[in-house]
């Protein structure tokens, strides 16, 4: 009698290896979803085998001379309609086999219900988790990522780790099936099934090379996305500087580079992944002729065991197919994983505030000060160098200084965004550093020379996603910015879209608004970066008066490199190779000839 195999599939070992250690770290909470796919694999494969080992009975009936199956499965099914008392005629069993196909066809489109329902969920949740680490990773972190990383990640990245999710499942699914089909097969022919296995383990060992190349070129075409979206991203930015320079050919045939080595590499995984699937074809008839020349040349076969034998041999090869070209699929699509979870340890890792788990409120009543803080990246050379300066409540400071004296990392350490090396930074005598992140955050202002702007309305720009600030909070602080009566110029008032980084409205406004948008939050200090130093006479004097408007109502701390910005502050600290070199009230330290302020202001003037 002939006996029917399960064709196996070829896995590259490194593949499963490299699956088994990325899986807890991609798919972590997964794991059960998996398998209940892999069971409903398992009896959608049963329900179809057990229906087409079901033709060697049926067959039967259509020729009275031919041996009767005496297999297990058929005389099992034959057994079973004896139990139920049901008869076993021709009818009878065509009814079976439409019933068995049914419940295949139904575990089948639930499966595939099932597994888009994940997929998708899993996309959607590491597109959020992405976005979610990279927002509460530290600065430090965050400098070090190249531009268009997390775009990458998120459009590229993400969905190809969905990808790799179905394919473990499909997979996964695909081998209980074809587990089902082996019992059946081992119940008709167990000297196939044997000879399928060695046939089996010698096309593993001729494709394990073609897995390799093809898994370095996916991770050689990764690397080239990250860089396409840096350059895009960095392009569009300088856009105006490249114009300005006439460097648009230069940037145009750097793209180009990129472009060429990623069609190339896309082009060569091509064809590779075609030859790897096509090729299974021919090798797949090739032993399909093998096993019906077997069955042919045996002394006694049925006709129903040849044809079930025949349709099986035809559906294990379609899934030989479908797990080669997901094996492969898994190789191509690993690096992007890999990338994807790499950057997600390293980002949690470098979550903000890991230091600290204190959950204190801020009481700023009296003074704020730094207490002998240093600074450095990476222990190189210190930016800040055991500085001291005190600011009491209210208090207008200013900081001056030559560019790259540290005075920026003084403000970035004030907002946490920087922790000191050395030394303390103090709040009537406490370390910011016990004092929850958002609750310290949530009472400082930043206005920095860089103005950022979002792609919306006015309104929006001042709310800046905080739903505590009211529309009052917005006008309020929209006229102590002196802005106020510009925006109610407008046809749209403060529904007026401002365009991409705020281009349709001029440096001066655009910074006015972004004064505005800190003092919507009503914060108890208010932190200044060069707000005046890119604006023209009218402009800057308007956010003088603002700031002047503001005196004693908050404290102020102005990095400015127009001196005239802070004359008129309380106090003012004077900057040097990370170091206080000089501090006092303004107009003293103007009167003094050898003082640095003194100097700068006369030179500048």
């Amino acid at each position: 009698m002939v006996k029917m195999k399960l064709y196996p599939f070829t896995f590259p070992i490194g593949t499963i290896r490299s699956v088994f250690r990325i899986f807890p770290k991609a798919f972590h909470g997964y794991t059960l979803r998996i398998f209940l796919l892999a069971a409903l694999g398992f009896f959608a494969g049963l329900f179809e085998g057990i229906g087409i080992t079901a033709l060697a009975p049926l067959f039967h009936f259509f020729d009275k001379n031919t041996e009767a199956p005496t297999d297990f499965i058929s005389q099992t099914i034959e057994k079973l309609f004896s139990i139920l008392h049901i008869p076993f005629s021709l009818p009878v069993v065509l009814i079976f086999i439409v019933s068995l196909f049914i419940l295949k066809s139904i575990t089948s489109v639930l499966y595939t219900y099932i597994l888009t329902r994940i997929q998708s969920r899993y996309e959607q949740k590491t597109m959020e988790r992405l976005l979610g680490s990279t927002l509460q990773a530290d600065w430090p972190y965050i400098l070090k990522q190249k531009l268009g990383k997390l775009e990458t990640l998120i459009k590229i990245d993400s969905r190809y780790s969905g990808e790799m999710l179905q394919a473990i499942s499909r997979i996964l699914m695909i081998c209980a099936t074809l587990f089902a089909y082996l019992l059946l097969s081992v119940n008709i022919s167990e000297t196939v099934t044997v000879g399928a296995f060695i046939f089996g383990t010698i096309i593993l060992l001729l494709y394990k090379p073609l897995f390799s190349f093809a898994r370095g070129l996916s991770q050689q075409i990764s690397h080239i996305n990250v860089d396409i979206a840096h350059h895009i991203n960095e392009s569009l930015i300088g856009l105006k500087t490249i114009k300005a320079l006439s460097a648009e050919k230069r940037v145009m045939l750097r793209g180009k580079s990129f472009f060429e080595q990623l069609r190339d590499k896309h082009l060569r995984l091509t064809i590779l992944t075609k030859i790897t699937t096509e090729s299974l074809q021919p090798i797949g008839i090739l032993f399909l002729t093998m096993v019906i020349a077997f069955a042919f040349y045996q002394t006694s076969y049925n006709l129903g065991a040849l044809a079930a034998l025949v349709y099986l041999i035809h559906r294990i090869f379609q899934y030989t197919q479908s797990i080669q070209s997901m094996t492969q699929n898994i190789s191509v699509i690993l690096p992007y994983v890999e990338n994807m979870t790499s950057y997600l340890e390293e980002a949690d890792k470098a979550k903000e505030g890991r230091f600290f788990k204190t959950r204190e409120k801020i009481q700023f009543e009296e003074t704020l000060s730094f207490n002998s803080v240093s600074f450095s990246y990476n222990d190189s050379k210190k930016v800040i160098d055991k500085t001291s300066f005190t600011v009491k409540r209210g208090e207008m400071v200013g900081f001056i200084g030559p560019s790259g004296a540290g005075k920026t990392t003084i403000f970035d350490l004030l907002l946490r965004l920087l922790r000191p090396t050395e030394g303390k930074i103090l709040v009537d005598g406490k370390n910011i550093h016990s004092i929850d992140i958002p609750d310290w955050r949530k009472n400082l202002s930043y206005v920095s020379q860089d103005v950022f702007l979002l792609n919306d309305t006015i309104f929006n720009n001042i709310k800046f996603f905080d739903d505590s600030v009211t529309k009052e909070d917005v006008f309020r602080a929209a006229k102590l910015a002196q802005i106020y009566d510009f925006i109610n110029t407008l046809p749209d008032k403060f529904d007026t879209t401002v365009g991409e980084r705020g281009v349709l409205l001029s440096a001066g406004q655009r910074q006015r608004v972004a004064l505005a948008r800190a003092l919507a939050r009503k914060p108890k200090v208010l932190l200044l970066d060069e707000a005046t130093s890119s604006l023209d006479n009218e402009s800057e004097q308007r956010i003088q008066t603002a700031i002047e408007n503001l005196k004693g109502g908050m404290t102020i701390l102005v990095i400015a490199h127009r001196l005239s910005t802070v004359l008129n502050s309380d106090k003012l600290f004077v900057v040097e190779k990370g170091k206080i070199v000089e501090e006092g009230n303004p107009r003293t330290l103007l009167k003094e000839k050898e003082t640095y302020f003194h100097k700068m202001y006369n030179l500048r003037k």
